[in-house]
């Protein structure tokens, strides 16, 4: 009954598939399905693998082939560089959404090692790999326990604040505890 309505006032009405598709993605295939033109009307479904779009033509085919290109993946993070995007609110991870043009991150940190599933186009997901790795860049390094004293002082961290200040936006921290061998792990976590 909606194709032929639609057809009479000269709109196209389109059901498809969406790859990767889950309930928790349905606003964001939504959401990337109408930014493709102003006439399009798109539903969902609740478990999020399949879309109706209802609108002009063109911009129903332009829905039709970006929910195709949808892509999925999953990026193993250092510990580090989850808490860098989860804090402050997310407000990174949503940074990393909207600089990369569209993709939903969500940030699993939960289990044995941190991970981010990125959703999405398939150049924005590589768009927000390439924000992921430039503005979180993570470098870690095990010294002696002497040098991270001296690095990290005992109450001022003159040598930690020198290395923050010179590289701007970079955060380097102390791991918590010594190893057999007696040196300590320290990691730096910002913009490469």
């Amino acid at each position: 009954m909606d194709d032929i309505l639609a057809q009479q006032v000269g709109l196209r009405s389109l059901q498809v598939p969406v790859p990767g598709g889950r309930p928790d993605r349905v606003q964001a295939c939504r959401n990337l399905a109408e930014a493709c033109g102003a006439s399009l009307l798109v539903r969902v479904s609740k478990d999020g693998l399949r879309a109706h779009i209802l609108g002009l033509p063109s911009e129903t085919a332009a829905a039709a082939e970006l929910l195709a290109s949808l892509h999925t993946e999953r990026l193993e993070l250092p510990e580090r560089v989850a808490r860098s995007l989860a804090e402050r609110g997310g407000s990174r991870a949503r940074d990393i959404e909207r600089d990369s043009g569209g993709v939903q991150l969500r940030l699993n940190v939960g289990g044995r090692t941190p991970t981010a599933d990125l959703f999405g186009s398939a150049g924005a997901v590589q768009q927000a790999l390439r924000l992921v790795q430039q503005r979180h860049a993570h470098a870690a390094l095990r010294l002696p326990a002497a040098a991270t004293t001296w690095m990290f002082g005992h109450g001022g961290g003159r040598v930690v604040r020198e290395i923050e200040e010179a590289c701007a936006g970079v955060s380097v921290h102390l791991g918590e505890a010594e190893d057999a061998s007696g040196s300590r792990l320290v990691e730096a976590v910002g913009p490469s």
